[in-house]
């Protein structure tokens, strides 16, 4: 629904993951779902965001499995570590706050 929209709009899409997602899910499985949802919407400006907690063992192996961006709850030394990684291969550490839903896909009234 969400990336329907987006793609309607022309606007781009994060799909950010639970908190701690990367230890239930895995990034595989993760990128998996984004990689699908691209598939099905392929006029839509997707990017996933994978929540690692903390740790930054996830994080670098979300970027191994092409995951767009991961979020990490870690001391600023080590986040500035998996940022400037992120950076050298193309991914990116977010720091955005998540805009819920259901607030993003209400139309706007007149």
């Amino acid at each position: 629904m969400a990336a329907g929209l987006a793609a309607k709009r022309g606007v781009p899409l994060a799909l950010v993951s639970p908190a701690g997602a990367a230890a239930v899910l895995g990034p595989q499985v993760f990128q998996a779902m984004i990689e699908e949802t691209r598939r099905r919407h392929p006029d839509a400006d997707i990017e996933g965001v994978l929540d690692c907690g903390d740790d930054a063992g996830h994080a670098l192996a979300a970027f191994r499995a092409g995951v767009d961006a991961v979020r990490v709850d870690l001391a600023d030394e080590p986040r500035g570590r998996i940022a400037d990684i992120a950076g050298q291969m193309g991914r990116r550490l977010d720091i955005s706050e998540a805009v819920p839903l259901d607030d993003w896909i209400k139309e706007p009234t007149p």
